[in-house]
């Protein structure tokens, strides 16, 4: 990947800082992941944002990242209604967890995923949203912002985005399907559980319609987003003319967050954080019979056998995690 050249000090065209608020981006850097891995990479992004996010930072961090295919839930989602997790399973499609609120997503190689990481003082999503738009603007790509702080093109969805906030800090994260598996996508995330499912508290997706940027532009590359966008957020915050390089994730902060990566992977944190839900499953019993059974599901464990009550041939179930 080549250098990000940022242009002349000055502010992108109709997004002037008031007079007086021009900000010196001393700490401003973008990072860039070469690894594929989903969990590494949202431990990553957690890693910036503690370490490297602080109240004397004078602008964001951008951390860009692909993954591999997979699906990535919200914090309090419940994967048996957002996803397809048996056929995840038989095509050994990850599923992950995220910090941030929101719905369910699909990656791949044909997804850029980026995210904007900044002290409260500097941290806007429609300003975010707006440089966006103006990267995507200089490809005559014509975005604009969706209901739920997305971006569309049209009446199709080309970005979903969630945030994390914190008491001094916040960051804003999203996709931008470039040259995305759209079928594997619409098949991933349709669970089949979803008539099955009663009393689940956790926050349902909301579906639309997507596209990929490679219908509009079709040699579009990860790279020359990249560079666009942090061009834009650099001439936004006036960094000057220097030349801004994205920098590789260091072995370094690999090695300090792999204990969080590890976090994200567990089943307490994919399956325990959801909240308690009732379920109609069909239970094979040694017998051979088959049973149909209401079960309350907490921290992604059987914990009751609501309908039949007191068949003790359910008794098995108690206290072992719901699969698929």
């Amino acid at each position: 990947m080549g250098p990000l050249s940022v242009p002349q000090r000055g502010c992108v065209s109709g997004l002037s800082l008031p007079q007086g608020e021009r900000r010196d981006l001393s700490n401003f850097s973008v990072f860039f992941s070469n690894s594929h891995d989903p969990y590494l990479n949202l431990a990553l992004e957690d890693w910036i944002f503690k370490n490297l996010v602080h109240e004397n930072n004078t602008g964001p961090i951008l951390f860009f990242y692909i993954n591999k295919p997979s699906v990535i839930i919200g914090r309090a989602q419940n994967p048996w209604l957002e996803c397809n997790l048996q056929t995840m399973s038989e095509d050994k499609i990850l599923l992950v967890r995220r910090q941030s609120g929101g719905g369910a997503v699909y990656h791949d190689l044909g997804n850029l995923n980026f995210s904007v990481l900044a002290n409260l003082k500097f941290f806007n999503k429609t300003q975010n949203l707006d440089l966006m738009i103006q990267a995507l603007n200089f490809f005559n790509i014509k975005a604009h912002r969706g209901p739920r702080h997305d971006l569309w093109v049209g009446n199709k969805k080309i970005s979903g985005c969630a945030f994390r906030q914190t008491k001094d800090k916040a960051f804003h994260h999203g996709t931008l399907l470039i040259n995305a598996d759209l079928a594997a996508l619409g098949n991933y995330l349709k669970s089949p559980d979803e008539n099955k499912i009663q009393e689940s508290k956790g926050v349902k997706s909301v579906r639309s319609s997507v596209m990929n940027l490679s219908e509009l532009i079709k040699n579009l590359k990860p790279e020359d987003l990249i560079n666009k966008i942090s061009e834009k957020f650099a001439e936004y915050y006036s960094l000057g003319t220097q030349l801004i390089k994205p920098r590789l994730i260091t072995p370094g902060m690999i090695q300090d967050a792999t204990a969080m990566m590890e976090e994200f992977k567990n089943f307490d944190w994919l399956y325990g954080k959801t909240l308690p839900f009732e379920i109609t499953r069909e239970i094979k019993l040694s017998d051979g019979k088959v049973l149909k059974a209401n079960l309350w599901i907490e921290q992604g464990l059987i914990k009751k056998i609501l309908d039949p009550v007191d068949d003790l041939r359910l008794d098995f179930l108690l206290n072992t995690p719901l699969f698929f």
